[in-house]
């Protein structure tokens, strides 16, 4: 159930206020000599045909941006150069004229970019510049239909390549990138099936099409299956009216679909069905209008919940059910069978525990970004044993580590990082309104991986400890704690925020349970004893490995040099005295 604008959103501002917000931002930006992810600068440019190859590489540029990831809109603006913080007055502007620029676009791609063109705007120094505002909602991908050639003969547009902007960088889309674009048209799709379920479900129960408010509404199947909008404000109206009795409604009903809804399928059975075709479309069925639809409105309730800053009581509902549907997913027998996997589209046996998994992730990363810790307990200390084939061989884990087969993807598809894949996949058509953009979600990720692997640093006792070994061995001995963070892809820059309520928490440590940790008393163990000095040097060693850790992986898994990235002030500090120390690490 894809999120899509609601009618309580306000409605855009009019164009004339659009142009002088967004003048007044390119000047600011330009001034300051600022880059910003969501504006291109370009000094220079030419679509005319005795200029092939500007013509080409701005067409390009657009292409790139047009197919990015991003949910808001993206600005072109061509005469400004943060670098040199002023403007150079657009001489060519009559180029640009949006008629011309359309026909042009039309001609080498398909579909045609979504844009708006500015072709006589000015500076408040009365300097020429032109603005090309490309919507936030673009028809990806955007493929190149006719071949672009310099003067020489070079192609610089080849037919069928895809270009997508990444970071300051124009790639070919990858497999990847596809697959994420097809599953955003997929996700739209799905919404209009949704529609359509809701009316049939309606229709079916006998309620009238249009109910007013939610008070007067009952928890009921259409509701999971229709509009992610219409979901929302039944669930933010529980929130404002405090409506316990009908949250716990609700969350039956999700609990229902994604948790006992298998068993009407038989698929706990370990002999495979009569007419295994006919079933294989029946279990994909199920999943996609009932599982899914009623797990991704467990999240909305869940994202609200922190949003809203409301009942922990809830919150933990919303998680128990969540956790609940990864049990359930262990024992999907039928799916396991070699047979029923070797057919086209039939449903993999982990693609539910998966959905679930990128599910909890979603709302933890959420939590983080809303800087909401009390929230924080109810996800971190979820134990569940990894889904597999072989399900007796794996430990209990933490459901926020890795509860999956070890060996799912094969394709290169986690090669820029856990998080990145579940954006893709998931969580950037489903919920990405909730994050406004893939770089606070990425940041809030990677704040998230910090603190998970922190906590695997000390419940595996890398400290060396015995005390803590003994406490560990008393408590949690049944559990695997051993996680490989998703640290590898990106600088450790966007994890610092976490690191410093890390630092304040290890300083500060007293015998009280904290918000941060998989296992009540886990940090008291570890910390209460030690000195001050002694705390900080352990940090700075766990802080001083990550960074090496991080290295080596880039360099040796992924042939990419390391970031120039090193710990800035106290963070700094610690490390240094632990590496200062490092001779003298007997004794606390």
């Amino acid at each position: 159930m894809a999120t899509q604008p609601d009618d309580t959103q306000e409605s855009p501002a009019p164009l004339s206020e659009r142009l002088q917000k967004c003048l007044a931002e390119i000047q600011s930006l330009v001034r300051q000599g600022v880059e910003h992810p969501r504006y291109e600068f370009k000094r220079l440019a030419s679509i005319a045909k005795d200029d092939l190859d500007d013509r080409l590489d701005f067409l390009k540029l657009i292409q790139g941006v047009a197919n990015a990831e991003v949910i808001e809109e993206r600005f072109i603006v061509i005469g400004a150069n943060p670098a040199e913080r002023q403007f150079h007055p657009v001489l060519n502007a009559a180029e640009f004229d949006p008629a011309r620029v359309a026909l042009i676009l039309a001609k080498y791609f398909d579909p045609l970019p979504q844009l708006e063109v500015f072709n006589n705007l000015q500076t408040d120094e009365g300097q020429a510049i032109v603005l090309l505002i490309l919507n936030a909602v673009q028809p990806r991908p955007i493929m190149v239909k006719t071949e672009g050639q310099r003067a020489d003969g070079k192609v610089r547009l080849q037919v069928g390549d895809t270009w997508i902007k990444k970071g300051t960088a124009l790639n070919l889309a990858t497999r990847a990138d596809l697959d994420a674009m097809y599953r955003q048209r997929m996700e739209e799709e799905a919404e209009d099936r949704a529609r359509k379920r809701f009316k049939h479900f309606t229709e079916l129960s006998g309620a009238p099409h249009s109910l007013t408010t939610s008070q007067t509404r009952m928890p009921v199947r259409e509701l999971l299956v229709g509009p992610g909008p219409d979901f929302r404000r039944f669930a933010e109206e529980l929130i404002a009216t405090n409506d316990r009795a009908r949250f716990l409604m609700l969350m039956e009903l999700i609990r229902e679909s994604v948790a006992e809804g298998w068993d009407k399928h038989d698929v706990r059975q370990p002999m495979p069905p009569s007419e295994l075709q006919d079933y294989a479309a029946r279990i994909s069925d199920f999943f996609r209008d009932e599982f899914l639809p009623a797990l991704q409105s467990a999240v909305t309730m869940a994202l609200l919940i922190i949003k809203y800053d409301f009942e922990a009581d809830w919150f933990q509902a919303v998680v128990d059910v969540l956790v609940k549907a990864f049990d359930e997913a262990h024992r999907l027998q039928r799916l396991k069978f070699g047979y029923f996997s070797q057919m086209p589209d039939a449903l993999r046996y982990w693609r539910p525990g998966l959905e679930i998994f990128v599910a909890m992730k979603c709302v933890a990363i959420f939590a983080v970004m809303r800087d909401k810790p009390r929230f924080f307990p109810s996800l971190l200390r979820a134990v569940t044993v990894p889904i597999d084939i072989d399900e007796s061989s794996r430990a209990p884990t933490p459901i926020l580590f890795w509860p999956l087969p070890p060996y799912m993807f094969e394709a290169g598809e986690l090669n820029d990082g856990r998080s990145a894949f579940f954006w893709k996949e998931r969580i950037s058509s489903s919920w990405g309104t909730y994050f406004v953009t893939y770089e606070r979600f990425l940041a809030a990720s990677y704040q998230l991986e910090l603190l998970l692997e922190f906590n695997s640093h000390l419940a595996t006792n890398a400290v060396k400890d015995p005390e803590l070994q003994a406490w560990l061995k008393a408590n949690v001995d049944h559990i695997w704690f051993g996680y490989v963070p998703d640290l590898f892809a990106h600088s450790l820059e966007l994890a610092v925020p976490m690191g410093e309520k890390l630092y304040d928490l290890v300083v500060s440590q007293d015998s009280s349970a904290s918000l941060y940790e998989l296992v009540p008393g886990l940090f008291a163990a570890t910390l209460k004893k030690k000195t001050r000095e002694r705390r900080i040097f352990l940090y700075g060693e766990f802080l001083d490995n990550l960074k090496a850790w991080q290295s080596q992986v880039m360099m040796q898994q992924f042939r990419r040099f390391p970031f120039m990235f090193s710990w800035q002030g106290r963070l700094s500090d610690a490390v240094l005295k632990y590496r200062e120390q490092r001779p003298k690490q007997a004794g606390s």
